[in-house]
């Protein structure tokens, strides 16, 4: 396989979550990032991996036709594992294999999402390596994006001088609005 296809689908994953239309995906890496301590950076990256895992998966059995669910029920879904994942580390339940498994499957119902943006002209034959590097892409960016908020958290946190915990409470608690607000537009 060519280098040129690689870096192509990288670039394709790597600029789409760092999309401002991929608010719904930013978000949910920005829960992520909040309800793990800086401490625990392996942490976050196991959790950002587990979600590229599902994004990867999804990706490819979306391809292969095993699933299909319509956009507008999937945009309504992303929403919600933003709420929930909110929810989570409200009530201090965002630690150990359940977590990581909720991760994993939010991945997946993200990656429903992503297909709808990743235009791989592959045969079905050639289509894993691309999309392993589409979601490297998505994983990198998904880094990139976590050490930014780490240092606007900390930033807002010596300027207002507030914890680094009240600071990350406001931001779930804003994620949580938001989520919720477009969970009930689209009922309206």
């Amino acid at each position: 396989m060519d280098v040129s296809v690689f870096l192509n689908q990288f670039k394709i994953g790597f600029f789409y979550l760092l999309h401002l239309n991929a608010i719904k995906h930013l978000l949910l890496v920005l829960i992520l990032v909040l309800t793990t301590d800086l401490k625990n950076w392996k942490t976050l990256l196991s959790n950002i991996s587990i979600f590229t895992l599902g994004v990867f998966i999804t990706l490819l059995l979306v391809n292969y036709n095993i699933i299909h669910i319509k956009t507008n029920f999937i945009v309504l879904i992303l929403w919600v594992t933003i709420a929930v994942a909110s929810i989570l580390k409200i009530m201090n339940l965002h630690k150990g294999a359940f977590y990581s498994l909720v991760i994993g499957i939010f991945g997946a119902l993200h990656g429903l999402k992503f297909y709808h943006h990743y235009y791989a002209v592959f045969s079905k034959k050639q289509i894993v390596l691309p999309t392993l590097f589409y979601s490297l892409g998505i994983e990198v960016a998904a880094i990139v994006f976590s050490v930014i908020v780490t240092g606007v958290v900390y930033v807002i946190s010596i300027v207002s001088k507030t914890s680094k915990n009240n600071t990350e409470s406001v931001l779930n608690a804003l994620c949580l609005l938001v989520a919720s607000y477009f969970i009930a537009y689209f009922f309206i």
